[in-house]
């Protein structure tokens, strides 16, 4: 997938997987026209489609209602409920109210899309990043603030105690995180895992076997606390986090997988199934030998890492084929996806997970399912469950349409996509005479850009950096290495 931009000339749009913008289009977003989609398990109005019923292919959320006039920029899904952000910031939710909108805190379910209160805590803050575990959502502000509601038993919300939630409530900033801002977040069963601007990785919530990393057993954090560096990770940098029901994994910067908490299933991936208190590495003495891992996620009780080339991995438990080799044979070391199925062959730019199944989109485009399939969470139109991939349902909603943005979650029973009516896109403003590019992109995907002065057959390219989108698919470089270049090239790697 390569999509080029030029700042003085406009060229007429190329082929799919070739898209040509120019500055006099900039007012173009790619997710002017983006259709949030979603599937599967639907008993509480988690698809918020306006019904109780489930859906085994890709249905649109409502979008003329409450987000008529919006556009959806990130989704993230609990065991009955979703939320989204939208391009102003604001956050939306439906299926279970989690503890409930009236005051007397009654549990009710909304079939389309609410607004989360944002005239507290949330005024003038723009939301950008979801996640979301069994009975509460996370969210991420723009200065990389964190705020969350929901339940609070085990301290998920990190509020310094463990009282629910029916607004959004900030974060402690007393300690660990005092004076930090956060880049990267994600959310377990009744855990959160956050990596802030300066490398540190801490977690809170339920911590009963260890899944926050910080050598603790049986206890709650209601308070952010640090990951330990007392471990394998000692003087790591980190990219992104991940997390199970109880067990949590993190990506560093040089491309390796970390895990810790509960190993009953060989979620950890270290070729045992011992627990651990500490971060450990992902065993590389197999598949991922030599293998740069650019993403993560992780399900209940599994595991996934897709690679720069284009190969994705899992390990831990396959009762239904979620970890989608072909088998139902739980694995306690990293597997090869897909060697079988619809992905043979292809190369994944971008996957998630859900409970027990998992999602993933090829270079070219096409999105695949696998693991369990009980209320068509897989999206192909049946409830088999498939041990290995198969593309999801295309003849109705999602026909003609790119998956922009993959999200379920690892709690979640069901599947929700962006899509769009064409590829991503990469954009360009000037700032004095130095340039900003903005790409959008599909989620968690590493681009490569160049620059070049010239277009054409005779272009000479070089490259600038390698770029990775985070969950809602964008990623924004200020003043390039090479200022004076006219065109740039983001290619998806591989």
């Amino acid at each position: 997938m390569e999509l080029v931009l030029s700042v003085n000339q406009c060229p007429f749009p190329k082929q799919w997987v070739q898209w040509v913008g120019c500055f006099c289009w900039l007012a173009f977003n790619a997710y002017s026209q983006s259709l949030p989609l979603a599937w599967g398990h639907n008993s509480a109005g988690t698809l918020g489609n306006a019904s109780f019923q489930t859906f085994a292919a890709p249905m649109p959320v409502v979008t003329n209602g409450y987000l008529a006039g919006h556009r959806v920029v990130a989704l993230a899904g609990g065991w009955a409920h979703s939320a989204a952000v939208t391009d102003d910031g604001r956050a939306f939710f439906w299926g279970q109210s989690i503890v409930g909108t009236t005051s007397d805190g009654t549990f009710l379910d909304y079939l389309s899309p609410t607004p989360v209160e944002d005239s507290g805590i949330l005024t003038n803050r723009a939301l950008v990043a979801l996640s979301a575990g069994i009975d509460f959502t996370m969210a991420l502000d723009s200065t990389g603030h964190v705020f969350g509601w929901g339940v609070n038993a085990s301290g998920q919300l990190g509020s310094g105690n463990q009282n629910p939630a029916r607004d959004p409530i900030a974060v402690d900033v007393s300690g660990v995180l005092a004076g930090k801002s956060v880049m990267a977040l994600a959310s377990g069963a009744y855990h959160s895992l956050a990596i802030t601007s300066d490398g540190l990785l801490v977690g809170w919530g339920e911590d009963s076997i260890s899944q926050i990393g910080d050598g603790g057993q049986f206890v709650q954090r209601v308070s952010p606390v640090a990951v330990s560096t007392n471990s394998a990770i000692a003087g790591l940098r980190f990219r992104s986090v991940a997390a199970g029901e109880y067990h949590s994994l993190a990506l560093s910067t040089s491309g390796r997988v970390y895990s810790w908490g509960l190993n009953l299933h060989g979620q950890l991936g270290t070729g045992d199934v011992l627990d651990q208190k500490l971060p450990v590495s992902v065993s590389t003495s197999g598949v991922l030998s030599n293998k740069t891992v650019v993403a993560i996620a992780a399900g209940l009780s599994f595991s996934l890492a897709l690679a720069d080339t284009g190969e994705l991995f899992a390990w831990g438990d396959n009762e239904y084929g979620q970890l989608g080799d072909g088998t139902t044979s739980e694995r306690h070391s990293p597997v090869l996806v897909g060697q079988t199925g619809a992905l043979a062959g292809k190369r994944v730019a971008a996957m998630t997970t859900g409970a027990a199944h998992a999602l993933a989109v090829t270079s070219d485009g096409i999105l695949v399912a696998w693991g369990l399939n009980e209320a068509g969470r897989l999206g192909d139109g049946t409830g088999q469950s498939r041990s290995a991939p198969v593309p999801v349902y295309t003849n109705g909603w999602l026909g003609g349409r790119f998956p922009l943005v993959l999200a379920s979650g690892s709690t979640a029973n069901h599947s929700m996509i962006l899509a769009i009516s064409g590829p991503p896109q990469l954009s360009v403003a000037l700032a004095g005479q130095l340039p900003t590019l903005s790409l959008r992109g599909l989620s968690n995907t590493l681009y490569r850009i160049d620059g070049s002065s010239t277009v054409g057959t005779h272009a000479s390219w070089s490259g600038i950096t390698n770029a990775l989108t985070d969950t809602h698919g964008a990623f924004a470089l200020s003043n390039p290495a090479s200022p004076a270049r006219l065109f740039w090239r983001a290619s998806a790697l591989p």
